[in-house]
């Protein structure tokens, strides 16, 4: 039932290989949801999310992904739970010193460092058998400075942070299923 994994790789990484290792369920909803999911979600989402599954498991995940142009990204995952219990703790750091040649010209790019940081928090308690209250907290922080084009410099960064929690109890038995959330962006 235990699992323990540590995993290095010498390649080009990509923002998207990552969801692989910090979310348990990756979903793409093709076609128009923007009565569910708003008004940009016309031709359809990426749904990305750690559900709580109340059985005894346990894993420790570290992941290293190394890039081109200094780039770095390194995952951290831990999960355990029980028939009562979940906890799931991601966190994730990607940075990159980003500082490509312009192809066929004699200039790179000075000013396309970035490093973006995530941390989440799923935790969940079973009440009994149809009941089951959770608590899922993520917060970001990106930090980026603003590439140049290729006639101008650029000395522009972006700082962004941003938390979003959400809270809920959920309802099963048989076919009928209800579930109340709150939520809190910041």
């Amino acid at each position: 039932m235990e699992r323990y994994s540590s995993e290095f790789h010498f390649k080009r990484t990509n923002r998207l290989e990552h969801l692989a290792y910090h979310y348990n369920l990756v979903k793409i909803l093709k076609g128009g949801n923007s009565s569910q999911y708003g008004n940009g979600a016309i031709g359809g989402i990426l749904l990305i999310e750690n559900p709580t599954t109340f059985k005894k498991q346990f894993k420790l995940q570290n992941t290293v992904s190394i890039g081109s142009f200094k780039t770095l990204a390194n995952n951290v995952n831990f999960l355990l739970s029980g028939n009562k219990f979940f906890i799931q703790v991601n966190a994730h750091i990607y940075q990159s010193k980003n500082d490509y040649p312009f192809v066929g010209f004699d200039i790179k790019n000075e000013n396309g460092a970035f490093q973006n940081t995530d941390f989440e928090t799923v935790l969940g308690c079973r009440l009994n058998r149809n009941h089951q209250i959770y608590f899922k907290q993520k917060a970001t922080s990106i930090d980026r400075l603003l590439a140049r084009s290729l006639y101008m410099t650029s000395k522009s960064k972006l700082i962004q942070k941003n938390h979003r929690n959400l809270g809920g109890w959920k309802y099963e038995s048989g076919k009928f299923s209800s579930q109340t959330d709150m939520a809190y962006l910041f």
